[in-house]
């Protein structure tokens, strides 16, 4: 199989510091073509290519898919851009700002006949497979609990996560993690009603912290917590009728390049240092030639976007 030529439309911290180093690694990707309006960032990241305009890397024939690392706002309608320009496209998380916008994004995809993909990178760390494979096996019987929480401080008033007109806030940033692990252990057809939702409004309106528990499938007692403004922290725990499952040594949601553990029952599992970047560029090309997309499918995506959406307006 031919290696993957792929174009970045914005060449921010995660494209630069993750995304380009897992193509630059992969033998089957090809960074062919970088698009930013800063072209010093877009020749940094040393593709083939670069261009100023996001239009003339669509245009390129050379690239075959495009990786979409804008502000929040931006997703749907570049990746809408580059499905019809006859790409294949990765979407940086959060997919969409709604749950509509994740709809006619996935309907173009299929109109398109192009792969599309959120690019919610710690679903391929191994880690995370153990976790849903020992759930999935009954190691802690049937799941009476989920808990889980990502928090950091962000001092930076002009970032665009403080700005309510580019889909800013906590929720959207981080609740992607929360959901889609939810969705892993539970379903993506799960019923989830939610008891509470907290959450902490800066003065423009963007949501610093939002907290919420639920009941899953009237069975499981989940709880979550994001935060823009809390020490930076990670965890995860499930809880079933037999056992616990912990993450331990490593960041729960993104360990990257570190060595990380969980700990079922007492028992410490140890993880070597692994790029879940590059597992997923893999994976996306496998995609691209028919492979089924166990790991991140659309009808996760849209759940997720649906439960962002539900936890966004209630009132």
């Amino acid at each position: 199989m031919p290696p993957l030529h792929w174009g970045f439309i914005g060449a921010g911290f995660v494209a630069s510091r993750a995304l380009a180093p897992a193509v630059h690694a992969s033998p089957g990707a090809h960074l062919q073509a970088v698009a930013s309006r800063d072209l010093a960032k877009a020749h940094a990241l040393t593709p083939t290519t670069t261009y100023s305009d996001y239009n003339a890397l669509l245009a390129d024939p050379t690239v075959d898919a495009v990786y979409i690392s804008l502000p929040n706002h931006l997703h749907a309608a570049w990746v809408i851009a580059a499905l019809n320009a006859g790409k294949h496209v990765l979407c940086e998380k959060p997919f969409a700002t709604s749950a509509h916008e994740a709809q006619t994004m996935i309907a173009t995809a299929a109109e398109c006949q192009r792969t599309l993909m959120e690019a919610i990178w710690f679903k391929w760390h191994p880690r995370m497979r153990r976790l849903t494979e020992l759930v999935a096996g009954g190691a802690i019987g049937p799941i009476s609990t989920i808990d889980s929480g990502f928090s950091f401080i962000l001092d930076a008033p002009d970032n665009y996560r403080l700005d309510p007109t580019m889909g800013g806030g906590s929720l959207l940033d981080l609740g992607p993690y929360q959901l889609h692990l939810w969705a892993a252990l539970t379903g993506n057809t799960a019923q989830i009603d939610y008891d509470t939702i907290e959450r902490e409004l800066s003065a423009r309106g963007v949501d610093l912290t939002t907290s919420f528990t639920a009941r899953i499938n009237q069975e499981i007692s989940a709880t979550s917590v994001v935060s823009f403004t809390r020490a930076p922290e990670q965890h995860i725990r499930v809880g079933g009728i037999d056992a616990t499952i912990d993450f331990t040594t490593g960041e729960a949601f993104t360990s990257w390049q570190a060595p990380s553990s969980l700990t079922l029952a007492g028992v410490e599992e140890a993880f070597p240092p692994v790029d879940p970047f590059q597992l997923m560029i893999e994976d996306f090309a496998l995609i691209t030639e028919g492979a089924p997309n166990t790991t991140a499918p659309l009808s996760t995506t849209l759940f997720v976007a649906q439960q962002l959406e539900r936890i966004a307006t209630r009132t």
